[in-house]
């Protein structure tokens, strides 16, 4: 599988915190995704804090989010997220923690399959991550009525000399509020790993 070289990853994260002044002690307190769509550089920006914009070149549109949340609602959704699984190689007594790609393991699962028995890479990008978004709703406070998994992309970026290199899926479909207050943390805090470079946040419009 090819894996698209993408230093603008990193750029895009220094450029939203250049939006939120820094200190010692401040941690990320927001959540964003680029607008891909958008034929110029645009995101969807969730934060704690007001923005502050020194950038002559950007336009910044706000206003409050005080989402009221029901058990039942249901919603129309889009996520962008870095699916993986979190293995203990050296056994549950030890701390060592290793994150592995969710479609690349399932995929590695699949090849090693008879060849009657392997399923196209599609149908495993698919079933990989819908188990994984499935698999964790519950505690995320909602059941999920119908998902697709759009497109799956491996990036790799560069944080000065460290390379990094992670699974970025994009899933659309529609959901029901199951759980008011995790649903609501799950909306605040973001899905998944991966926020600091545009995953986790949980685009959502009412279903009709």
């Amino acid at each position: 599988m090819k894996t698209e070289i993408y230093g603008g990853l990193y750029d895009e994260h220094r450029l939203i915190w250049r939006f939120f002044p820094e200190n010692e002690e401040q941690h990320r307190d927001f959540l964003y995704r680029k607008n891909d769509d958008s034929k110029t550089m645009q995101f969807f920006l969730l934060s704690e804090r007001k923005p502050e914009n020194d950038l002559d070149a950007f336009l910044i549109e706000t206003k409050p989010f005080a989402p009221v949340i029901r058990k039942g609602a249901v919603y129309q959704f889009q996520l962008r997220a870095n699916p993986v699984v979190t293995r203990m190689p050296e056994g549950k007594e030890s701390k060592k923690r290793r994150r592995d790609d969710v479609y690349l393991d399932a995929l590695a699962k699949n090849q090693a399959l008879p060849a009657a028995e392997q399923i196209t890479s599609q149908e495993v990008l698919t079933h990989s991550g819908s188990e994984w978004l499935i698999g964790r709703s519950e505690a995320l406070g909602f059941s999920v009525n119908h998902v697709l998994v759009e497109r799956y992309r491996r990036l790799q970026t560069r944080k000065k000399d460290t390379k990094m290199t992670f699974g970025i899926m994009d899933f659309s479909g529609v959901l029901t509020v199951t759980d008011e207050e995790p649903f609501r943390r799950s909306l605040l805090k973001g899905i998944g790993h991966g926020k600091a470079f545009g995953c986790g946040l949980l685009l959502l419009r009412r279903a009709i």
